[in-house]
Formats: structure tokens, C-alpha cells, sequence
């Protein structure tokens, strides 16, 4: 038994996962499992929280298996706030990244706000990601702002066999 090497990314610019996957010379990919308008009337909702919408706002909702030369590697789901995206929806989420999309409309992130948290996937999760019911994964959760005005919340279980991320600290 072989293990595959880990994808490294590196957390010290902001990239999308197509990118990150291009610069480590592998195809990335995606499966789309959703995508919507959601409402969310929860005024404690993380999502409005962080975005900084208000109770009752309407927002896009994606959610993708990502992959890499083929394997599975992440479920990412984003929120985006349907205002300043209307149209966004009716691009094909399975080959264009959502970095691009959003570049294309003058709000791609500029910077981002990440925390990673360890966690054990849900037999749901461990099924998309081919691994067994309680792997270990890595819980990044994201928002992106374009201009100080936040344009992404992202919640993405990596892999924890498969990924690691490489953070630099000072100058």
C-alpha cells in the first residue's frame, strides 16, 4: 500500500481551488450537488453574520465536489449575496471556477478572512469523499471581501488525508 502524496496549498494569497490546483499541476474538477436562491429569515444565521446581510436577505447557494487529477478532495460550499451576483447562476458551475465568475462581475476577493478547524466527516460526507464515516477533514471556513465589503462566506472540508496547508507568518 502507496499512500498518494498530500496536495499542498499554501495560505499566504488568496486563490481559488482550480488555481491551487493548477499550480501543483493537477486538473481540478467539480460535481455540482446544489445550487440555489436560499432566503434565510435567521437573524443568528452565520451566513447573514458573515456577510453582513440582514435578516430575511436572499443568497446563492453553492455546493460542489471538488477534485483533483480525478479524486475527490473537498466539499465546498458557498454563500453568496444574490444583490451583487444576480446572474450568477446561469453559468456552468461544474467547469468554471467561482473565483472567475465573480472576477467577471468586479467582485472577486481581494482578501479573506480563514479559520481551520479539525473535524470528522458525517457518513454523507465520508461517501462523497470515497473515505470511511468518521475521517478525519479539515474544516476551513472563509469570507472573502472585494473592496472591504464581504462578497463570500465558504465552509470547505478538505480531506485530511489528502491536503495540507502550509501558513506564513511575518515578513
Amino acid at each position: 500500500f502507496v499512500a498518494e502524496p498530500r496536495v499542498d496549498q499554501d495560505l499566504d494569497r488568496l486563490f481559488g481551488f482550480s488555481e491551487f490546483m493548477l499550480r501543483q499541476g493537477l486538473r481540478p474538477g467539480a460535481r455540482l450537488l446544489e445550487a440555489g436562491v436560499l432566503r434565510i429569515a435567521d437573524p443568528q444565521s452565520r451566513v447573514l453574520r458573515e456577510l453582513g446581510l440582514p435578516a430575511g436577505s436572499r443568497v446563492i447557494y453553492i455546493r460542489r465536489l471538488r477534485t483533483a487529477a480525478g479524486e475527490p478532495l473537498v466539499i465546498a460550499s458557498t454563500w453568496l449575496p444574490e444583490a451583487r451576483f444576480p446572474d450568477f447562476l446561469r453559468h456552468d458551475l461544474r467547469r468554471q471556477s467561482v473565483y472567475r465568475i465573480m472576477e467577471r462581475t468586479g467582485y472577486k476577493p481581494t482578501r479573506a478572512i480563514e479559520t481551520i478547524e479539525a473535524v470528522t466527516l458525517t457518513a454523507e460526507q465520508a461517501a462523497l469523499l470515497g473515505v470511511a464515516p468518521g475521517s478525519a477533514a479539515l474544516l476551513i471556513r472563509r469570507t472573502g471581501y472585494s473592496n472591504g465589503v464581504p462578497v463570500e462566506y465558504a465552509e470547505d472540508y478538505y480531506r485530511g488525508d489528502r491536503t495540507s496547508f502550509r501558513v506564513r507568518l511575518g515578513e
